[in-house]
């Protein structure tokens, strides 16, 4: 008698929602970029909002749907545009933001929801030299944040504190994507130098790199049996490193 058993997912295909369970009426922003539009946590649904400064989110939670029965609260973020935005794995009302403005701002929601604009910050992270253009939580430490842009660096906070841990040097460009490994032993990190650098936080080191060729828009570093896999992807095509 065989042990496997037959997935139940295996033919389970995707739909949309019927329309009851749209977002109707969201002023999303039109603006060309390639960082973060949307990003959700547990409890809430950021979306960057149509502003003159591309600087605001707006904040829904889980099951507002159809149309508005009044403004959607905004978070007015930064006064330049907004990059990247992520949702602390640790705390569902707790999200970070990455502006043009070279800052890092961080936000406590009120468990209960918004009910009006937001525009103080729970903190602020300072130190880059230029535009912050990702983010990323560590998966396994609470509050320690990652992130990269125009500076050529990666720099390691602890958002409990506010304080810089660590600043990663020798990227030859602008940084353009940010993946740990599941354990957030190792960080993956793209360069606008078409390279993907393997990070050791700890010795603040590159344990590998890797030549790219072509135009790469994210990365994702996941774990499969025993071995590390990087994928890169772009809108036509998708290389898996292993």
């Amino acid at each position: 008698m065989s042990r496997l058993t037959t997935s139940k997912f295996r033919n389970l295909k995707g739909g949309a929602f019927k329309r009851d369970a749209w977002y109707p009426d969201l002023n999303v922003s039109n603006t060309t970029t390639e960082g973060t539009i949307i990003s959700a946590s547990p409890l809430w649904i950021a979306v960057l909002w149509g502003t003159p400064t591309g600087g605001s989110l707006g904040v829904l939670g889980h099951g507002e749907y159809g149309k508005r029965k009044r403004n959607v609260p905004l978070i007015h973020a930064h006064p330049q545009p907004i990059n990247d935005f992520q949702w602390n794995p640790y705390f569902d009302w707790h999200l970070a933001t990455a502006s043009t403005d070279a800052t890092v701002k961080l936000w406590k929601l009120p468990e209960d929801g918004l009910s009006d604009d937001l525009t103080v910050p729970d903190g602020t992270l300072k130190g880059h030299g230029k535009r912050v253009d990702v983010l990323q939580w560590h998966p396994s430490a609470c509050n320690v944040l990652a992130s990269g842009g125009g500076d050529n660096t990666v720099r390691i906070w602890d958002s409990s504190v506010e304080q810089e841990k660590l600043v990663i040097e020798g990227f030859k460009d602008s940084i353009w994507g940010l993946a740990w490994s599941y354990d957030g032993s190792l960080l993956a990190v793209t360069s606008k130098d078409k390279k993907i650098r393997l990070v050791d936080p700890r010795a603040k080191s590159f344990v590998q790199v890797i030549n790219l060729l072509g135009h790469f828009d994210a990365i994702i570093f996941s774990k499969i049996n025993l071995n590390y896999e990087i994928n890169s992807i772009n809108y036509k095509k998708k290389k898996n490193l292993r």
